[in-house]
């Protein structure tokens, strides 16, 4: 065989097998990224603790705030009560990331009526883990803040008036079963005034 037409055709398979390589790779990272936002919608934290890195970290771009693995997966545990869900709305391929743009919402926009809020969690890739991933804000967010703001401040002024005593600042910074009870408590009594 001529050597020339034998490089010809490895250069020509290589260019052909590349892209279906980086395809597959991005694909990979994007259902990585989407099953690690279902698994913890579903409360399997350990499943999605296991597509991490050992130094996986979260970076709240809008706060500052960087949380390591287990202080992540902690706090997670902990809002499970008041059943946080980030609903995909698309996701974006680069070249090096995965930007997943997604709605949260929780019982506190069900019961008190906060507004949904768009972020885009941007992750990181360690190989086929996840590195890190950052957390962002979208447009509309502080829009969607003073009206959080408001009817948390509803909330709170209702708690204190029906529990005097009650430290509302300690049940904010408490995603537990103690708030998800208190929140379905006050949407049951502002339906019924309707």
């Amino acid at each position: 065989m001529n050597p020339f037409k034998y490089i010809k055709f490895l250069l020509f398979s290589i260019a052909i097998a590349l892209p279906l390589i980086v395809v597959t790779q991005d694909d990979l990272h994007r259902q990585t990224a989407t099953g690690f936002i279902t698994a913890l919608n579903e409360l399997r934290f350990n499943e999605a603790a296991a597509m991490t890195t050992d130094s996986f970290v979260v970076r709240t771009l809008y706060g500052g705030k960087n949380r390591f693995k287990d202080s992540y997966f902690l706090k997670t545990k902990n809002r499970a009560p008041l059943h946080p869900i980030s609903r995909i709305d698309s996701t974006k391929v680069k070249a090096d990331y995965i930007r997943v743009y997604v709605t949260n919402t929780s019982d506190l926009v069900t019961y008190i009526g906060l507004p949904e809020q768009p972020f885009t969690y941007t992750f990181l890739f360690e190989k086929d883990k996840i590195m890190e991933l950052q957390i962002d804000t979208l447009r509309g967010y502080n829009a969607s803040m003073v009206k959080n703001d408001l009817r948390w401040e509803s909330f709170e002024n209702w708690a204190r008036i029906k529990y005097p005593g009650i430290n509302t600042t300690y049940i904010k910074l408490q995603y537990n079963d103690s708030l998800a009870r208190l929140i379905r408590i006050y949407h049951d009594e502002l339906t019924k005034k309707k």
